[in-house]
């Protein structure tokens, strides 16, 4: 049945080359939407085909994407070794920023790369200019949630045969940006940050627990878990009165060591509430990471590290100035002595 198929359609494509068959009268006739697909899926295959056969020759050097990166090749390497350092580059830390759903960034150790479903391009980050040139908001953000800002990112290749480039990220994606690349970024003066939401929240927070009862301890602290960057700093310590009220939630004892700083905990309890309703935030309750229990923002403490004392210190420090004190005073010689020795030795 397939080698019918492929007969009509030999026979097809002979009467349109010889003039039998008016090939624009079929198109334009009702209810032939098929031979225009057809005839599309026929024209595209024929220039892949094409394209490909181009880029294969000569060991694929006539790739775009070759192309692309023999820009940063030398005397000493070809564009593949230049690929080869990408690709090592990619197995390790990264940076990938979703522009949309069809678009990313990609920001590795020393390139910034976009990746698009056509095309690829490439930017050694010793050669780029960074610049914040616009900003957007929008009410809504396409996962729902509040208030969103786009900022728009304009980077300039100053290497000979480099492409230029834009993309456009969300602003609080920003900041992981920033600290990616090794390039400073220059902000044009009429783009301003808006603070969302939750970043205005964690200010609150802090602003919360510090009026609330601090806990003084000399043990050390181990690092947050939710940043790993700096030591943990509060703890859960119930300090609240339970609402007497029908239906009140309330707060429970946690025992568990202190695991996250303020600005992690502000972020974890953020992430527990209804997002549709910010207002109700401050007044809400949490759940501890490791042990469940409720929470309130006054059952939040800073802790505050003093030294520890050490056993016998005073009594080490008054036996150790009596030695000195009875070293520097020298002993008492009885009266007379020098006498009676002269009369003795005469």
């Amino acid at each position: 049945m397939v080698r019918n198929y492929k007969k009509k359609e030999s026979y097809v494509a002979g009467l349109v080359i010889t003039g039998q068959i008016d090939l624009f009268a079929v198109f334009e006739a009702e209810n032939n939407w098929m031979f225009v697909v057809f005839g599309t899926l026929c024209l595209s295959t024929l220039i892949l085909a094409r394209n490909i056969q181009m880029w294969c020759t000569n060991n694929w050097e006539d790739h775009p994407i070759a192309k692309s990166l023999s820009i940063y090749q030398n005397q000493n390497n070809t564009w593949r070794h230049v690929a080869a350092d990408i690709n090592e580059e990619f197995k390790m830390s990264k940076l990938i920023i979703q522009t949309n759903y069809l678009t990313k960034v990609i920001v590795t150790r020393n390139w910034l790369i976009k990746v698009t479903p056509y095309f690829l391009c490439f930017s050694h980050q010793s050669n780029i200019q960074l610049k914040v040139d616009k900003s957007d908001s929008h009410p809504i953000s396409a996962e729902g949630v509040g208030l969103v800002q786009y900022v728009g990112v304009e980077v300039k290749n100053s290497r000979r045969g480099g492409e230029n480039f834009n993309f456009r990220m969300k602003a609080m994606e920003f900041m992981s940006f920033q600290d990616a690349v090794r390039r400073p970024i220059t902000i044009v003066d009429n783009v301003v940050f808006y603070r969302t939401v939750a970043e205005r929240f964690v200010d609150s927070f802090q602003e919360v627990v510090a009026n609330n009862k601090v806990i003084e301890t000399d043990e050390e602290q181990e690092v947050c878990i939710g940043c790993m960057q700096v030591e943990a700093n509060v703890k859960l310590n119930k300090l609240c009165i339970d609402d007497t009220s029908e239906n009140a939630v309330h707060c429970g004892n946690c025992y568990c060591r202190p695991m996250m700083c303020v600005t992690c905990l502000a972020k974890w309890f953020a992430t527990k509430q209804d997002t549709s309703k910010p207002e109700t935030w401050m007044h809400s309750t949490g759940e501890c990471i490791s042990c469940r229990s409720k929470f309130c923002m006054l059952d939040i403490s800073y802790i505050k590290k003093i030294e520890k004392k050490r056993e016998g210190t005073a009594a080490g420090t008054s036996d150790k100035t009596a030695a000195e004190t009875s070293a520097e005073i020298p002993a008492e010689t009885p009266a007379g002595t020098s006498e009676e020795t002269r009369e003795e030795s005469s």
